[in-house]
């Protein structure tokens, strides 16, 4: 029987990802240094308003790494095992499914599932 990694500490590519992108763009390490307090509330409020196009993305990208791993045979137990969910909640995923119950398998992530994992770093 195999044990799943169900560690919540961070991989080296994961860390690499986020150093090489500045936390997804959001540069927040820049926002902090705004001295004068209204520039730095409207530059978090730009960056806030920004938040729905990342999680958009975030989820496409998340259901095509799903599904891939289901290309590869990987049941939506042993996926959930993997990335610390439960089996229904990968199921949702996979099947583009938002906490709403709406959705359906998305064009784009199904071609993202398709092309080979990019290594980002």
């Amino acid at each position: 029987m195999t044990t799943a990694h169900t560690s919540t500490t961070m991989s080296a590519d994961s860390i690499r990802f986020i150093n090489k992108n500045n936390a997804g763009g959001f540069q927040l390490g820049l926002i902090e240094e705004i001295t004068d307090p209204a520039e730095q509330a409207r530059e978090i409020g730009r960056r806030l308003a920004e938040i729905p196009k990342y999680q958009k993305r975030l989820r496409i990208m998340r259901q095509a790494a799903v599904l891939k791993l289901r290309s590869k045979g990987l049941s939506y137990a042993q996926i959930g095992k993997e990335i610390s969910l439960h089996r229904n909640r990968v199921q949702q995923i996979a099947e583009g499914r938002t906490a709403g119950g709406q959705g359906g398998a998305t064009k784009a992530a199904a071609e993202l599932a398709s092309e080979p994992f990019a290594d980002p770093a």
